[in-house]
């Protein structure tokens, strides 16, 4: 709750009062800054992080390349990231839900954004590296028209794909920002929004 500003007594000045107000918001004012910095610099590390994985594979050679996976490249960053993908009662849970791998596929999806972006623009100039012309040539694995709710041949219903979405407990606003991040038109976010929030909803009844 808001504290309620208390009135200048006759024995603090106007100045102080403002100084106080000053020294108690400022440490919460600066915390703030810190992580907003943070977020700004993530989004310039991305297409780094991404660069010092694509050199990582490269220094494998033909026979040894199978093991340059993004799991194994993490794992080498960070040892407490799992092995295993799923969660398992013999070992854990998996890594799909540590927030070390998470946090990687983020930066993983922002920085080949970033350099397929400046790759395309290479490759127009006539400028571009054989890993620019790779990159620009790199399909994204988005539907196609038509093929809205089919995930490999397979239909997917809406409701059911959103049902999963709500029991992992993600907020409207973060899958929202996902879906126009991934390029989503906004009358369509708009639309899958307010059925997901309808189905959150019912979900948390259930529970």
């Amino acid at each position: 709750m808001a504290k309620k500003m208390n009135k200048v007594s006759p024995s603090i000045t106007p100045e102080q009062l403002r100084a106080g107000i000053i020294a108690e918001i400022k440490p919460g004012f600066t915390a703030f800054l810190a992580v907003h910095k943070a977020m700004i610099d993530k989004a310039e590390f991305a297409p780094q992080f991404v660069t010092a994985f694509l050199d990582w594979v490269d220094s494998f050679d033909e026979k040894t390349k199978k093991a340059a996976t993004r799991i194994a490249y993490l794992r080498e960053l960070d040892p407490t990231i799992p092995e295993h993908k799923e969660d398992s009662t013999e070992k854990g849970p998996g890594y799909h839900t540590n927030p070390a791998y998470m946090a990687a596929t983020y930066l993983f999806r922002i920085g080949y954004a970033e350099l397929k972006s400046i790759a395309k623009e290479a490759v127009d100039m006539k400028q571009a590296t054989p890993r620019q012309k790779a990159l620009a040539a790199k399909k994204h694995t988005t539907s196609k028209p038509g093929e809205n709710g089919k995930l490999a041949g397979v239909e997917v219903p809406i409701n059911d794909f959103l049902t999963a979405v709500a029991l992992c407990e993600v907020s409207a606003d973060n899958f929202g920002a996902s879906l126009k991040e991934a390029g989503v038109k906004d009358e369509v976010v708009k639309a899958i929004i307010e059925a997901y929030a309808a189905i959150v909803k019912r979900v948390a009844e259930e529970v």
